[in-house]
C-alpha cells in the first residue's frame, strides 16, 4: 500500500510537470529572449548567402567583358554557384520556422501528451502504456533540441572562417568594380588591360582565385545550412534509438496479501484416519 500511494505521488508530480511544459517551459522557449539570437543568426546567414550570390553574378558579367573567350568558361562557373544559393536560402527558412514551430509542437503537445500517459499508468498501475509514454516525452525534448543545437556548431563552424568569407566578398567586389569601372567604352578597356601586368591573363587569373574562394564559401553556408542540421537530426535520432532500447524499469504496484488460512479449521478426512488407526491399535492389544 505505501509502494502504491509513492507511485500516485509520482504520478501527480509528472502531472504538474506536464502542465508546467505546456504553459512555463513553452513560454520560455518560445519568448524573444530565447528565439531573438537565433532568428537574428539565421537573418545575417541569409543577407551573406543573398550578397555571395550578388557578387556572383556580377562578377560573372563582369569577366565577359574581356576580349575574346578567355573568361567565358569562369563566367559560367560563378554563375552556376548561384544556384547553390537557393538551396542555401531554402535550408535557412526552414530552420527559421522549425525553431518556433517546434517549441510548441514539443512542449505544447509531445512532452505533455507523453507525461500525461505515465503519470496515468502509475495512478491506475497498469504499465502497458508506461514506456510510450516515455518515449513520446523522450522524442519531445530531443527532437526540440536539434534546431538550437545545430545553429550553435553552426555559429562556431562559421566563427573560424568569419573572416576568409567576409575577405573572399570584398576582394571579389573590388575585381568586380575594377573591370566595370574601365569597361565604359572599348578604348578604356583596352587601356586598363594594357596597364595591368600580364594583360588579360592576368585578369584572368585573378578571377580564377576568385572563383576557388567563392567555392569555397558557398561550400562552408551548404555545410553550415544544409549538412550540420541533418547530421544533428541523425545523431539525435541515434541517441533516441539508444535510449529507447533501455529496458525501463516496470511499474510493480505492491498487492494486498493474500488472507492467511484459519489453522483452527482441521479438516475431517485426516481425523478420520487417525481415529481408525487407535481402533486398530486397540484391537490389536486385545
Amino acid at each position: 500500500m505505501v509502494q502504491k500511494k509513492k507511485y500516485i505521488i509520482i504520478g501527480i508530480v509528472l502531472i504538474l510537470v506536464a502542465v508546467l511544459s505546456f504553459t512555463v517551459i513553452y513560454k520560455a522557449f518560445s519568448s524573444q529572449e530565447f528565439i531573438q539570437p537565433r532568428v537574428d543568426y539565421l537573418e545575417g546567414k541569409k543577407t551573406t548567402v543573398m550578397e555571395m550570390s550578388g557578387v556572383a553574378i556580377a562578377a560573372s558579367a563582369a569577366i565577359t567583358v574581356l576580349p575574346g573567350d578567355v573568361g567565358t568558361p569562369i563566367a559560367e562557373k560563378l554563375a552556376d554557384l548561384s544556384k547553390y544559393s537557393l538551396v542555401i536560402l531554402s535550408a535557412v527558412f526552414l530552420e527559421k520556422y522549425l525553431l518556433n514551430l517546434l517549441a510548441l509542437v514539443a512542449f505544447r503537445m509531445v512532452i505533455p501528451i507523453g507525461l500525461l500517459v505515465m503519470a496515468g499508468c502509475l495512478i491506475v498501475g497498469k504499465q502497458r502504456f508506461f514506456r510510450l509514454g516515455f518515449r513520446l516525452a523522450l522524442c519531445g525534448v530531443l527532437v526540440f533540441s536539434v534546431i538550437p543545437v545545430s545553429v550553435l556548431v553552426s555559429k562556431n563552424i562559421e566563427a573560424t572562417y568569419a573572416s576568409t568569407l567576409n575577405q573572399t566578398i570584398e576582394t571579389a567586389k573590388e575585381d568586380t568594380q575594377e573591370i566595370q569601372d574601365n569597361s565604359e567604352n572599348q578604348t578604356i578597356l583596352e587601356k586598363f588591360i594594357n596597364s595591368v601586368k600580364g594583360g588579360a591573363k592576368a585578369i584572368t587569373e585573378k578571377f580564377e582565385k576568385t572563383l576557388t574562394n567563392m567555392i569555397e564559401a558557398f561550400a562552408v553556408m551548404i555545410v553550415t545550412s544544409v549538412l550540420i542540421p541533418v547530421l544533428v537530426y541523425l545523431l539525435i535520432w541515434w541517441i533516441v534509438r539508444m535510449l529507447l532500447s533501455v529496458e525501463i524499469m516496470p511499474i510493480a504496484i505492491a498487492l494486498p496479501d493474500p488472507k492467511p488460512a484459519d489453522l483452527t479449521e482441521v479438516p475431517e478426512e485426516p481425523i478420520e484416519v487417525e481415529v481408525e488407526v487407535q481402533n486398530a491399535r486397540t484391537n490389536d492389544v486385545c
